[in-house]
């Protein structure tokens, strides 16, 4: 077989009633990034919709030697095994995985991703966010939207860039806001409010997307900072 051939591993998790949901959080701020440093193609993963306890992970390789290369350095490593080994193997109850030849329309679509990272065809059907929702579903919104339009082939390093721009959009949306400088003159006071609330999203959303490749549940960092901010005092 040619040595660029590919294949596509399928793997099927049936978790323990109730884990489901820490299931997706550890694999999305834990497994993921741990992925990517490994090198290993991720073709898309979730909940499955017919069993509330089911989940479903694909990834792809060039070679079945290559898979059991990077599988073994992956499940071996130190940090798998003292961070996430334990508690994920406690959600499973079974699992099944079946490894097959790439079609070409597959390996059409991972050539147009890079290694390491989560690529899935574009879905039609809007994405939803409850009402109330915690923030973890907020940053799975942004992981799905960003699925929706092929921008997770965009980096760390360049997702920042593109906040960056955005946080100079938001100070000009401020600028006119207030009405600095002689902008914003005659700009309704809701209309000039609806444009700064969008330039704010835009940030959040690059936040949200810079926290996803990072790994970091923005929840729980937000709540250990702050928790900490309360001890401290500012001269």
């Amino acid at each position: 077989m040619a040595t660029d051939d590919r294949f596509l591993e399928i793997r099927t998790y049936k978790l323990r009633p109730g884990t489901r949901e820490r299931f997706d959080t550890v694999f999305r701020t834990g497994a993921m990034p741990m992925l990517r440093r490994h090198g290993i193609t991720v073709v898309d993963f979730g909940p499955s919709l017919h069993d509330a306890d089911g989940y479903y992970l694909m990834r792809a390789y060039p070679s079945l030697e290559h898979r059991t290369k990077v599988l073994d350095a992956f499940y071996g490593s130190k940090e798998w095994l003292e961070n996430h080994d334990a508690e994920v193997m406690a959600m499973i109850d079974t699992y099944n995985t079946v490894v097959r030849p790439a079609t070409p329309a597959l390996l059409r679509e991972l050539d147009r991703g890079e290694s390491g990272r989560v690529e899935s065809p574009p879905r039609a059907e809007k994405i939803q966010l409850s009402e109330g929702a915690p923030m973890k579903d907020y940053q799975h919104y942004i992981h799905e939207l960003e699925t929706m339009h092929g921008w997770l082939k965009v980096d760390l390093v360049h997702n920042c860039f593109l906040m960056g721009e955005e946080v100079g959009e938001l100070f000009k949306a401020v600028r006119r806001y207030n009405k600095y400088f002689d902008e914003g003159q005659g700009t309704p006071a809701d209309t000039a409010k609806a444009h700064l609330a969008e330039e704010l999203v835009d940030v959040f959303n690059y936040l949200l997307a810079i926290a996803n490749r990072t790994g970091v549940d923005l929840e729980q960092a937000f709540r250990d900072k702050n928790a900490r901010n309360q001890e401290r005092t500012w001269s």
